[in-house]
């Protein structure tokens, strides 16, 4: 257990401010003085370094390079270490022996976050101040401009030349220090931008990719993995010194903080995320207490920053290891429950903690020195965003499976719902066809009734004696009702033949603004002679040019029903019935409305208003209706081609409208 916890804690000292261990393996009890060659490129300083702990800060530089202190300086790789994050102070000593050609070369301690580096040598009048600086200092301070401290060292050929270093820092792990051939750092410094800027640049691509797509699906998962991606790219930059130089060279003291405060606000965004994405919530519900828990912490440590950074630094230690195990802990759990975007989730969390883990074994000298090693916690850092987006993608097409069964459920309820709508909506208009029938055989009933009983009474008197043959009152009351049960009989053997396409029809080619005329003359008279107003405005000069096919006495019938209706419905007093036509030439159509101002039709009737058998609530308590005339009109108009359609407001009045096809003319053709 002790073995697990403090792998979790050497890879999160790893992540978050990038603190390597020296490599061990190179360190032998050869303690030689350093040997600069013809063909040395860069050589290992641990390989003769030694050093002395100041823990108090109290040593000197004439103190620690006397004589008599010699023995205290230990082989760096007998130097206890201790773990976590504590103010110390080192002193560095190492011998250089020049055998090569070049007098000039490189010392690079290769860890941004050394606060304080003082440089000396040591020569035979006393000791010399090369440097002073460090992660305190503003950036301008630095002689060669680099992430790293880059301290120029000058070793004339064939001397042997003793270098003591004393550093301040916030832990006891050491970072790489090297001696650089100028030529051979110049060549690594441009190989490494270009490694880091191809990382870089890969995971900004992702950054504004995943943006894309929360911009364009409004899926919080997406913007929760762009601050987890923005977060921890920007705390890795800050550990590898990448910014300072560029966007805060002049606040060392925000430098400083910088890192705790990225890598804590970037676990307070993948507790987010995982939450979001693996719908903890629903699948593990215990998890949103203690996320709750580790979010307050990370934020604590970014409250801690201004107070105390030893402080923050160990807290932050202890956030991080809680928030990675437990991502982790939650990705194998979901993974174990089937839920099926977790397999990518996982999958991205053990790549990057393996690339940590390579660095671990390549910087306590494990594994050799190689690029792939070196530059495995970067590499770990775009596979693991390459593989989260693929489970952001991944979860994507699970929420469009769902989406479809769903969309497909839903169709089929609706369907359900719609076929029960029209279910109960023809139900109703059974309900109302019964009603109308009802009404219609009641009518038909008192119509039948009515003459049956005169001829009856009349038929009676004459047996009597009471009334004679020649009786004119009596013979033209008959004559009346035998003209009704006529109008009756002739209404049900229209209406039956036209909906069985077997009525008779006697089409012509006539003069459509001729025919018009003749028929408003005709019904103007009839109209007037019923107390009603009557107006007309027709354009028949411009239907002089069409002709229309038409069956005479049919059309007849539809004015004449339409008409009777439209008398029915209105008063004496102040009924107006008033005919209007005109020419869709477009549509090559003549449009005649009729219109009155009588009591209307209610809404709900207008859409049955043409159905057989169909009376409405005012016809029905007129007495009038026999729901006939109306689906007779619709029938002609049908066999002629043509439409006819209804608009009507209750208690204002009702306006019928009929289209039937015209063409022009021979002659006149367009």
């Amino acid at each position: 257990m002790w073995r697990t916890v403090k792998a979790l804690t050497l890879t999160a000292c790893i992540f978050l401010l990038g603190v390597f261990g020296y490599a061990s393996s190179a360190h032998g009890s050869d303690y030689s003085p350093l040997l600069l060659q013809k063909d040395t490129q860069s050589i290992d300083v641990y390989s003769s370094l030694y050093l002395i702990k100041d823990l108090e800060k109290t040593m000197t530089i004439d103190g620690v390079a006397a004589d008599e202190n010699v023995s205290a300086f230990i082989p760096a790789e007998e130097l206890e270490q201790k773990m976590g994050f504590f103010h110390t102070a080192k002193w560095l000593r190492f011998e250089v022996e020049n055998d090569s050609d070049e007098t000039e070369w490189l010392l690079e301690l290769a860890f941004p976050l050394i606060y304080e580096i003082r440089v000396y040598t040591k020569k035979e009048l006393g000791l010399e101040e090369l440097y002073v600086g460090g992660a305190n200092y503003p950036f301008h301070t630095r002689e060669i401009k680099h992430r790293h401290f880059i301290y120029k060292l000058d070793v004339p050929r064939g001397e042997r030349k003793t270098y003591f270093i004393g550093v301040h820092s916030t832990g006891d792990l050491h970072p790489p220090i090297k001696l650089w051939n100028e030529a051979a750092f110049i060549e690594k410094t441009q190989q490494e931008f270009v490694i880091l800027g191809v990382f870089y640049g890969m995971i900004i691509i992702m950054i504004f990719y995943n943006l894309f797509l929360f911009f364009s699906l409004r899926m919080k998962s997406y913007l929760y993995y762009v601050f987890v991606i923005t977060c921890t790219l920007i705390g890795q930059m800050s550990i590898n010194g990448m910014l300072f130089p560029y966007l805060w060279p002049n606040s060392p003291t925000w430098n400083a903080m910088s890192t705790p405060f990225w890598v804590s606000l970037a676990c307070v965004f993948i507790l987010l995320f995982t939450r979001s994405f693996l719908e903890t919530n629903r699948h593990i519900p215990g998890f949103k207490k203690f996320s709750c828990f580790l979010t307050l912490l990370n934020v604590l440590v970014i409250f801690a920053l201004p107070f105390s950074l030893i402080l923050a630094l160990n807290m932050m230690l202890f956030s991080t290891i809680c928030t990675f195990t437990s991502v982790l802990t939650v990705a194998f759990i979901s993974l174990k429950r089937g839920i099926r975007q977790a397999r990518f989730f996982v999958a991205g969390w053990i790549v990057f903690l393996v690339g940590v883990l390579l660095t671990i074994f390549e910087r306590a000298g494990l594994l050799p020195f190689m690029v792939v090693t070196d530059y495995a916690g970067q590499t770990a850092l775009v596979l693991e965003v390459a593989l989260l987006s693929l489970a952001l993608a991944d979860k994507i097409n699970i929420l469009r499976d769902e989406k479809d069964k769903a969309e497909q459920k839903a169709l089929e309820s609706e369907a359900l719902e719609s076929a029960n709508r029209e279910l109960e909506k023809l139900n109703e208009n059974l309900l109302v066809m019964g009603e109308s029938r009802r009404n219609l055989l009641a009518n038909i009933a008192h119509e039948l009734a009515t003459p049956v009983t005169l001829f009856d009474s009349y038929i009676q008197a004459l047996q009597e004696g009471i009334v004679s043959l020649d009786n004119a009152h009596f013979t033209n009351l008959v004559a009346d009702k035998i003209n009704v049960l006529n109008r009756l009989i002739n209404d049900l053997s229209d209406l039956s033949n036209l909906e069985a396409g077997q009525a008779s029809m006697a089409f012509v080619d006539i003069d459509a603004g001729i025919w018009l005329g003749q028929m408003i003359e005709r019904f103007r008279f009839e109209i007037e002679q019923l107390d009603r107003g009557f107006t007309s405005d027709c354009e028949t000069g411009s239907l002089n040019n069409y002709q229309c096919k038409i069956d005479r006495d049919r059309m007849h019938q539809v004015f004449s029903n339409l008409i009777r209706n439209a008398v029915k419905f209105t008063s004496k007093e102040k009924g107006m019935i008033s005919v209007t036509a005109h020419l869709d030439e477009k549509h090559r159509l003549l449009v005649i409305q009729m219109k009155d101002n009588g009591i209307g039709i209610k809404e709900e009737d207008l859409s049955s208003i043409f159905e057989r058998l169909y009376t409405d609530s005012t016809g029905s308590a007129n007495g009038n209706g026999r729901g006939l005339g109306l689906a007779i009109v619709r029938e002609i108009i049908h066999a002629h081609q043509g439409r006819i359609t209804v608009e009507s407001e209750f208690g204002k009045g009702t306006i019928f409208s009929i289209a039937l096809p015209v063409m022009p003319r021979a002659g006149h053709l367009k």
